[in-house]
């Protein structure tokens, strides 16, 4: 869910109730919150995972110790803030019009200062709040930034451990530490009868973070390939690539969308719309 939208947010009490029927259900919420504002509107309506870290104001130690207490989990996207906060995206963009100002980050009131996002990871991760590894990846024109799938992910950790989490840490946060939090115990753990998604490296990522990068070997569900392989080589990967779960979300992301424009149109123009 988006606790903070340029477009149109919904209410705190629309935030909790959704939050509230997934936790009946026995489903997990994940709120959206680029700004502290969002933070704190997805922490009041109690749902259980956070994403990205806020670029506007960093976060205080009363709202981390309510986060350690409530057993809530942050994924702070960190390389997504930082290319936000570099002003490296084309939010709204069409190919071709490169280099002119869009609606995100023409709006000069708001402040994206990406040392306040480090500094929240850091809080956070020393007051022992659980940090997952998350790179926002997207190619989509009105996003204010569009980490590069793959290499992102390498930059989130060495990100992450920036922020103040080691090397292993960072190592956890974006295997064991996701696949517990949300439930999935066939994952995240090299041990018999787990899931054979694993990567051989040449370097040891332990002793430095940067060693991600030497890749040797990856197997993905227990399918071998190298780095020199393109996956348009890898059939399987389109097999299971455009799921109905894949569809059903871009179902309910249109539909965010024009509720969200809708929603703007009723603030606008009053119960009439556009």
């Amino acid at each position: 869910m988006l606790a903070d939208n340029p477009i149109g947010e919904p209410e705190l009490e629309e935030l909790a109730a959704v939050a509230a029927a997934a936790r009946d259900l026995g489903k997990f919420s994940i709120a959206h919150a680029v700004t502290l504002k969002g933070q704190l509107r997805s922490q009041a309506a109690k749902v259980d995972f956070i994403t990205h870290a806020p670029l506007d104001e960093a976060l205080d130690e009363a709202f981390v110790q309510t986060m350690v207490a409530e057993n809530r989990c942050a994924i702070p996207t960190l390389i997504m803030m930082k290319l936000t906060a570099e002003g490296k995206g084309h939010s709204c963009r069409k190919p071709g019009t490169e280099g002119k100002k869009d609606f995100a980050l023409a709006r000069k009131s708001v402040k994206r200062d990406y040392s306040l996002a480090s500094k929240s990871v850091k809080l956070m991760h020393d007051a022992g709040v659980p940090i997952l590894a998350g790179d926002d990846h997207n190619t989509a024109w009105f996003t204010p930034a569009h980490p590069e799938v793959g290499n992102s992910m390498h930059e989130e950790l060495k990100l992450l451990v920036d922020a103040g989490l080691s090397p292993t840490e960072a190592l956890r946060a974006a295997t064991v530490t996701p696949a517990q939090k949300f439930k999935l115990w066939d994952r995240g753990i090299v041990m018999p009868g787990s899931r054979a998604d694993l990567v051989l490296l040449k370097e040891d990522p332990t002793v430095d973070i940067a060693n991600i990068g030497t890749i040797k070997q990856v197997w993905c569900a227990g399918v071998s390939w190298t780095p020199k392989q393109s996956l348009l080589e890898r059939s399987s990967y389109f097999d299971y690539g455009w799921t109905a779960a894949s569809r059903d979300y871009v179902k309910s992301m249109i539909g965010y969308w024009i509720e969200g424009i809708l929603r703007l149109g009723r603030r606008m123009y009053g119960e009439g719309g556009l």
